[in-house]
């Protein structure tokens, strides 16, 4: 679960990868916004909460393009200006279809006033078998911030062709 600040504008971020890693692109993700408390969903249209009458429940995220670490990322900006928000819990729900097969995934999220905010990192994650790194990048998406080297159980280097699949794999000292 992420950590947001009431009154900030919120980036809704969803990539897509296939099973061999590769990022997916050409696709139509949408996200619904609901709230916990009383399982209201955002009507995108007017940024109201309702229980039914939506115009817009399901947002269309818009693919990044023109930057390659990015390949695969969907965007859509939820604005500051929304005046219902409150403190509390809510989750984004995307759903998307490649032709053949439907998906789901949510991310929940808690808003909290500024005295409670604190720094949360919703930075980019990715493992490189073929380099045996894992790496997490500063908040362009882009910039390397932190990366360590991969190793199997017995403190060996991991690479792609090292590593069965279902292998449990740690993660060293900081590069």
């Amino acid at each position: 679960m992420r950590r947001e600040q009431i009154g900030s504008t919120i980036q809704v971020e969803l990539r897509l990868v296939a099973v061999d890693g590769a990022p997916v692109t050409g696709q139509s993700p949408t996200v619904a916004v609901r709230r916990w408390i009383d399982n209201y969903f955002l009507d995108w249209a007017d940024n109201s909460f309702k229980l039914s009458g939506w115009t817009t429940k399901n947002q269309l995220l818009t693919e990044v393009t023109g930057v390659p670490e990015l390949i695969g990322m969907y965007r859509a900006s939820w604005p500051s200006a929304v005046p219902v928000l409150a403190q509390g819990y809510y989750s984004f729900e995307f759903f998307w279809s490649d032709g053949s097969v439907s998906r789901r995934m949510t991310e929940s999220v808690e808003f909290v006033s500024s005295h409670q905010a604190e720094k949360i990192l919703g930075n980019r994650l990715s493992i490189d078998f073929t380099a045996g790194v894992v790496k997490i990048y500063e908040e362009d998406g882009i910039t390397v911030a932190w990366q360590a080297p991969l190793s199997d159980k017995s403190g060996n280097p991991v690479s792609a062709s090292a590593v069965p699949d279902g292998a449990i794999v740690h993660r060293g000292s900081p590069l």
